[in-house]
């Protein structure tokens, strides 16, 4: 399970939570499809369904540059 974040599969890897949530189930998921690493049903669905809310989603999480000393500051859209 310990390797189960870095190597998910599908929405759960771009997913802000995957370290806390790990993909749900992973017995659920693992009968659903036969892979300890694929990601959770539920969240799949929604992002099929376009209802995944984007504001969880790494890859459109930006990082603004403020100050000379480029601090980088988190800002979602």
């Amino acid at each position: 399970r310990e390797d189960i974040p870095d190597n998910l599969e599908g929405i759960c890897n771009n997913c802000l939570h995957k370290t806390i949530c790990k993909g749900s189930c992973v017995a659920n998921n693992f009968h659903s499809t036969g892979k300890l690493n694929s990601a959770f049903n539920f969240c799949s669905n929604a992002e099929k369904m376009g209802v995944f809310p984007k504001a969880r989603k790494i890859k459109d999480t930006y990082y603004l540059k403020v100050s000379e000393d480029f601090h980088e500051e988190k800002i979602e859209l």
